[in-house]
């Protein structure tokens, strides 16, 4: 078998582990990165593999909505910032 990496972010756990659950892949919780991702690692056979790829699409997509939410919030309160100083 086969594993793979994953750092997920605390705000997605929920739902990644859904999809590990939906497609029964083996997991293990290694610990934790400094940005307070969690660390998972994914065994997985050759018949799993297409399994694989949809969770790392799927994690590219939601970290990138993820990074859209943290800009708006940016920019959000940026200007709020600028409607205080006038």
């Amino acid at each position: 078998m086969k594993s793979k990496i994953f750092e997920v972010p605390t705000e997605l756990l929920a739902e990644f582990s859904e999809l590990l659950s939906e497609n029964e892949l083996v997991n293990e919780i290694q610990g934790s990165t400094e940005d307070d991702e969690i660390i998972i690692e994914v065994s997985y056979s050759a018949k799993q593999k297409a399994a694989i790829h949809e969770l790392e699409d799927w994690l590219e997509d939601a970290l990138d909505e993820l990074d859209e939410e943290d800009e708006d919030e940016d920019e959000d309160s940026d200007d709020d910032d600028e409607s205080e100083d006038e």
